[in-house]
């Protein structure tokens, strides 16, 4: 152990925590700020709603498409500078793009290009520093610290210099990114490893990763009513859009602060037990926000659970990932996770509490669907992954 431990070196760490951290603040610009600048390039609500459903179309697909390629070539890191330099290509052709269709084009192929990283970092970063307990989490969090800065300072930007002032903060991130990739090396798999897996023709399919996939799915789509609403839910509670927005930061500063701790949690409890009551702070979570969100010390505590909601349950799935299939289906396992959860789950979300919300007369309901999405998140875990035959310890 010591010995694999020595073997990763603290630039690698550094490495992998700039490709998170580029990677997640291209998120924290995206997410809150790509409407934001249609709506300056004056676009219409129902072409902003249509382009934003492309985007989302792009997630769900992308990252099996680029991943089938890596596992086939066993070529990660390759996959993803391809993925990551077309992506950059695709953002800088928008300061010259004038049409509505040549924009269309250009963003349909960013978000095409771009989901070919994350799966691929997720995957070597496992590898390389699964010998070192925590470590994982750690440089997680650099991906969350990266979202949480840019989506704090981009809004002023954009304010103050407008539409092209999103392309501009997209492309130099999307520059440190490829960067970053530049400089991460492809991890060797031990021979040992590859020739127990060749022996025991290892199985993708599972009734635990269908199960895993699916809680993923579920978990995601649990989120609907916090990541559409929760800014205006907040505004009409009286919070002013500032407040509201530290208060989001307050839910990812939890989340980093789990995510450093992570590894004394698994030292500590087992896997199933962590993913399990995660679950379960999850469901509180919404049952929380649906009744007591104007009580402040309630409100607080249900943007601290993000970092269960999100954070735990994200770090179990990597863990279980890592472990319980086989190296040579590790990118497919990723992006199937990645384009199932954050993919599909995100486009879910919103479309089951956006016909409850009702300017937020129906704040209430929504977050009970969503606690009650999150339970039947619990009953697919009681039924797939913990009753599995699976060991959940990692082997030694």
């Amino acid at each position: 152990m010591l010995t694999a431990q020595a073997n990763v070196r603290r630039s690698d760490i550094t490495i992998l925590s700039g490709a998170y951290f580029t990677f997640f603040a291209i998120v924290g610009l995206m997410v809150p700020y790509l409407s934001v600048y249609l709506d300056r390039l004056g676009y219409d609500s129902q072409s902003i709603g249509e382009l934003l459903a492309m985007v989302a179309t792009m997630r769900i697909i992308g990252p099996s498409l680029w991943s089938a390629i890596a596992d086939k070539t066993g070529r990660h890191i390759l996959v993803a500078r391809i993925g990551g330099l077309c992506a950059l290509l695709s953002l800088v052709s928008l300061f010259w793009l004038e049409s509505r269709l040549g924009r269309l084009i250009a963003l349909a192929a960013f978000n095409l290009f771009w989901t070919a990283v994350l799966p691929q970092v997720e995957v070597i970063t496992l590898r390389k520093l699964a010998v070192i307990p925590g470590m994982y989490g750690k440089v997680r969090s650099a991906g969350s610290l990266g979202f949480i800065v840019i989506s704090t300072l981009a809004g002023v930007a954009i304010a103050d210099y407008g539409a092209d002032a999103f392309v501009a903060i997209g492309v130099i991130l999307a520059v440190l990114l490829l960067a970053n990739l530049c400089l991460v090396a492809q991890p060797k798999i031990p021979q040992q490893q590859i020739q127990q897996e060749a022996q025991s023709h290892a199985p993708f399919w599972s009734l635990a990763l269908i199960g895993l996939v699916t809680c993923s799915f579920l978990i995601q789509t649990s989120h609907g009513a916090y990541y559409s609403f929760f800014i205006l839910y907040m505004v009409d509670l009286g919070y002013s859009e500032f407040a509201a927005g530290w208060l989001v930061a307050l839910g990812v500063l939890a989340e980093i602060v789990l995510f450093w701790r992570i590894g004394s949690l698994f030292s500590r409890f087992r896997l199933m037990t962590l993913f399990q009551a995660a679950l379960v702070l999850t469901c509180l979570r919404w049952l929380l926000m649906s009744g007591w969100a104007d009580i402040w010390p309630v409100l607080t505590l249900s943007l601290l659970l993000h970092a269960a909601s999100f954070g735990i349950i994200h770090a179990c799935s990597m863990r279980w990932l890592h472990h319980h299939i086989a190296s040579a289906h590790h990118s497919k396992a990723q992006a199937l996770y990645s384009g199932t959860g954050f993919g599909a789950g995100s486009v879910a979300g919103p479309a089951v509490v956006a016909p409850l919300w009702q300017q937020g007369a129906g704040a209430m309901e929504s977050y009970l669907v969503c606690a009650g999405i999150a339970a039947l998140a619990i009953v697919v875990f009681q039924l797939t992954i913990k009753s599995s035959a699976m060991n959940d310890s990692p082997p030694e």
